[in-house]
């Protein structure tokens, strides 16, 4: 998974600013390469670094990537190596794909 980015104009800080869905990338029947979009962010992530952008997408990934495992991967398992803020960011979107149904838990 990987964050889209769109800059538009953000009414709340009456600037323009990062808009952010994060989408999946899959193969279809035929083995095309296609793209869907799990959540959309909106500027939630805004005043982030992007490495830390950058981080919470990954942290995203490897949660989703190893959810049928049963590890706690924002925890102390040997996952925990995002520092506080992305692993924040991760955990409240990762809550957010879970009640909006937009992934499964396994």
């Amino acid at each position: 998974m990987h964050f889209k980015k769109k800059s538009q104009y953000n009414p709340e800080t009456k600037r323009v600013d990062n808009y952010l869905t994060l989408v999946e990338s899959f193969r279809d029947k035929d083995g095309r390469v296609r793209k869907r979009t799990v959540m959309t962010v909106g500027y939630q992530l805004n005043g982030l670094r992007q490495e830390d952008v950058r981080d919470v997408a990954k942290a995203l990934t490897q949660k989703y990537d190893n959810r049928a495992y049963g590890k706690d991967l924002f925890g102390d398992d040997g996952f925990g190596h995002w520092n506080e803020t992305v692993l924040a960011h991760a955990q409240a979107l990762w809550a957010k794909m879970l009640d909006d149904g937009a992934i499964d838990a396994c």
